[in-house]
């Protein structure tokens, strides 16, 4: 997993590079494209993404990359809502375990994944 998220970390730099460099509809989806994945392989990589955003604010970006930005955000959006489901899946039994734990004061036995 470790070099799956250095290459999707890595092309995602340089698609978001091209991106700022190349202002086209089309380098704004490949870079859509791998922020959509690198989500789909940890969501810590969601900082990147927070990271990104900011450089791209702080760079004063012309009406037309604010558009294809927008345009990206729902992309992304749109890339990773099959993953939703899961993550209230996720949540649910997170809040389960919590409440088991404040009562009991351990999970029960079996109970230490979620989805089993």
């Amino acid at each position: 997993v470790g070099g799956l998220i250095m290459l999707l970390v890595t092309t995602s730099m340089w698609t978001f590079q091209r991106w700022q460099t190349r202002q086209t509809g089309r380098s704004s989806m490949w870079y859509a494209i791998t922020i959509g994945l690198m989500l789909y392989v940890h969501y810590f990589l969601f900082v990147l993404m927070i990271v990104q955003a900011l450089v791209f604010l702080l760079s004063r970006p012309t009406l037309k990359l604010i558009r294809q930005a927008l345009h990206v955000v729902l992309m992304i959006f749109l890339i990773w809502l099959p993953w939703l489901p899961w993550l209230a899946h996720l949540v649910q039994w997170a809040q389960r375990r919590l409440v088991l734990q404040s009562e009991v004061g351990s999970p029960p036995a079996g109970k230490q994944t979620p989805g089993q």
